[in-house]
């Protein structure tokens, strides 16, 4: 299992267990600077991938052993949110998953599109959030997706 540690400093840890009850071999995997949360580890493309949310979009690493993660690239960031013309695909992809069926990867995220990052309101339109997805790509060793592609999601019985 991988989760946030929050009591060092927002870091993603993981932990072994034979049966769910008993857990051991805690360690470290990844601390980044000022913090992420979410983390999402799955095999695709041949490697590992470990995606966590950092505020800004989710950053990617990549690893062949599960042990050793290196930097691979950032998905669903502000900036790439231009490439959309899809309501609502604004701003930061949050809180990602992914769901991998054969040889495609799927990201599934959700944006705030009424936030106005400057007053932290609490009413219904600052809060309102949507689920959106977009297709993921492995291209020299980074993940990638473009926001801005049409995609056909139609999962296989293996992937549900």
């Amino acid at each position: 299992m991988w989760y946030k540690d929050e009591a060092d400093d927002a870091s993603t840890w993981s932990v072994d267990s034979p049966d769910l009850e008993v857990w051991h071999s805690p360690q470290r995997v990844l601390q980044t600077p000022g913090g992420h949360e979410g983390p999402n580890v799955f095999r695709f493309c041949d490697a590992y991938w470990l995606v966590v949310d950092s505020w800004d979009g989710q950053l990617a690493y990549r690893s062949d052993d599960l042990c050793r993660w290196c930097p691979a690239g950032r998905v669903l960031d502000t900036s790439s949110a231009s490439q959309s013309c899809r309501e609502d695909d604004v701003g930061p992809g949050l809180h990602s998953d992914v769901v991998v069926d054969g040889d495609r990867a799927f990201i599934f995220y959700f944006t705030l599109p009424e936030a106005d990052r400057s007053r932290p309101e609490r009413f219904y339109p600052a809060r309102r959030s949507s689920v959106l997805a977009a297709e993921l790509e492995a291209e020299d060793g980074k993940l990638v997706c473009d926001r801005g592609n049409d995609i056909t999601l139609a999962l296989s019985d293996e992937a549900i």
